[in-house]
Parts: C-alpha cells; structure tokens; sequence
C-alpha cells in the first residue's frame, strides 16, 4: 500500500513540474504570468524528502532550476547531466522536447558570445539525430541551424553527410533550396568558390 501511494506521489509531482516547465518556457511568448498553484509546497516538499528522487523528478526539477535560474550555468550542466542518465526513460516526445531545450539554452548562449556552447549545441543536435527524435520531420531553420554549427566548428566531413542524409527529412517545399543553400555554404568553408556559386 505504501508504495502505491508513494508511485501516485512520483507521477503526480513530475507531472506537475513537466508542465509548469513547459508554461514557463513559453511565458515569454505568451506575455504573461502564470499562477504556480501547489508547486511551492511541491519545491519544499522535495527539500525535507529523505525517499531518493525517480528520474523524471530529477530531469524536471533540474529543468525548473535552469528556467527560473538561467544565469547559473551550473544549472544547464546538471540538468543536461540529468537528461543525458535518464533520457531513455521517458517518452519519445518528451526527450526530443527536453533535448531541444538544452540546445535553446546553448543558443542563447552563442548568441551572447559564449562560443564554447557551440560544441556542445552541435553534439544534442547529433543526439537527437542518433536518437532519431525528429521523426515528424525538422524545419528548414533547424536544417540551416545544424549545417551552419558544424561549419563554424570545423565539423565539414559531418556537415556534409548530414545534409546528404538528412535532406530527406525537410518538407518537400523547404527540401531543394535548403540542400542547395547549405551545400553552397558548405563549399565556401571549403574555399571551392566556384562550387559555392553554381549552387
């Protein structure tokens, strides 16, 4: 009996970080402040509990920590560290979602000048790839995303495969001109200029 309740406490708590992070990642979209309900008491709860957290607690709540504490970049090292131990058990959906937040994270890093995120933006690309999480397929802007981090790597072998591989996953109408574009920027890196125009 003990431990049902206890399972019912787990779903419950991670359930409630889940989507509280999610509501807070998109406040800045929606312009709005959301009411945290019990999560406060659910946060103090979690610092007097002595029973060991299950790892969808851990992910989200390190999640949480990095959103409303984005500053600390120690906050992204533990919630990736998180992510990467725990990742394959939870859902599908659910990784791609988590992964893609991280690498929002390095982004808005990069874009503050912080170039040593680019690496480690570049390697959850890859293991979304590997993990083959963007089944529905991937934007064109997240296509030209990669291509354009492992250009300025250095990563050309990669880069090259990557779109040759992964064109296939770009909507029709996005397909040849996003294969065109980065092939083009692909060549320039390689300085065969010629290549880069006729593309």
């Amino acid at each position: 009996m003990q431990s049902h309740i206890e399972r019912v406490d787990d779903a419950y708590i991670s359930a409630i970080l889940r989507q509280t992070c999610y509501l807070l990642a998109n406040q800045s979209v929606y312009d709005t402040h959301f009411d945290l309900g019990v999560l406060p008491f659910i946060l103090d709860y979690l610092k007097t509990r002595t029973r060991p957290l299950v790892p969808a607690i851990e992910v989200y709540l390190a999640y949480y920590r990095l959103i409303t504490d984005p500053q600390q970049q120690e906050n992204f090292y533990q919630f990736y560290h998180h992510l990467e131990n725990y990742h394959g058990l939870l859902p599908e959906n659910e990784q791609r979602d988590l992964y893609l937040a991280a690498n929002n994270f390095c982004i808005r890093q990069l874009n503050k000048g912080q170039k040593e995120f680019e690496q480690t933006a570049l390697d959850i690309y890859k293991r979304i790839l590997n993990k083959n999480l963007f089944k529905e397929g991937m934007s064109y802007l997240t296509f030209s995303n990669i291509v354009a981090l492992a250009l300025k790597i250095g990563d050309l072998d990669w880069a090259e495969r990557f779109i040759r591989t992964h064109s296939a996953d770009l909507l029709d109408e996005d397909r040849e001109g996003s294969m065109a574009l980065n092939l083009a920027r692909l060549a320039y890196s390689r300085k065969n200029y010629s290549a880069a125009l006729t593309l």
